[in-house]
């Protein structure tokens, strides 16, 4: 009888030593997940147009070398300090980092608007301001100028995706980055050329992460 009790007791002991495992494990995941996303997103939640977990989400399709160059993506409703030209985006550079932050404002215009084509909208801009990541900081000058060769000959005929990818090289580089990954099927019926080297990008970005990792 003693040793069918000692028998018990030691299974309950195992069973919880298990249990304390599978919690420790439980945290180390979460921990190591969290390490996968270098960027914290705040704030979305307020925008009661799409939430944080929505955005970061969306961010788990971009290639996740480039958020170590990203300091955070926010929302805020301070509309009175959206002052540029009333985007519904921008981005500058942390001067203590020297990585960028993307910030979302409300859209001033939204009762114009269905709350799908505003989740499309903020995630248009968001990968806009990605983008702008990506051409500064991942992509050397040869890709950079053969870009500008597509831009000078877009110039010409003005044939642009969208009217901000006229503003310059960089918006017209950002504003198909954003649609490779938004509409990518009007990017590549628009321009294939374009599309093409907007996939290479993503390519190239993914493999050499790829590469990060296994070094680390």
């Amino acid at each position: 009888m003693r040793a069918q009790l000692k028998n018990i007791l030691n299974q309950i002991g195992n069973f919880h030593k298990k249990a304390e495992d599978l919690e420790t494990q439980s945290g180390n995941y979460r921990e190591e997940a969290e390490a996968l996303r270098p960027t914290p997103v705040r704030g979305f939640n307020a925008s009661k147009i799409i939430n944080n977990e929505e955005i970061e989400e969306f961010l788990d399709e971009f290639p996740q070398k480039i958020f170590k160059e990203i300091e955070s993506i926010r929302f805020s409703d301070n509309v009175s300090g959206n002052s540029f030209e009333m985007r519904l985006g921008i981005s500058h550079k942390d001067r203590r980092t020297n990585k960028s932050v993307i910030t979302m404002f409300r859209d001033l215009f939204r009762e114009e608007k269905s709350k799908e084509k505003m989740i499309e909208e903020f995630k248009m801009t968001i990968a806009h301001e990605v983008g702008h990541t990506v051409f500064e900081k991942f992509m050397d000058d040869k890709s950079r100028w053969k870009w500008g060769e597509v831009y000078q000959a877009s110039m010409l005929n003005k044939r642009f995706i969208t009217a901000q990818a006229e503003y310059g090289r960089a918006d017209d580089f950002c504003e198909c980055f954003a649609m490779f990954k938004v509409k990518p099927k009007k990017l590549e019926k628009f321009d294939e050329a374009r599309y093409d080297f907007i996939k290479k990008v993503y390519s190239t970005l993914e493999k050499t992460g790829e590469k990060n990792n296994e070094k680390d």
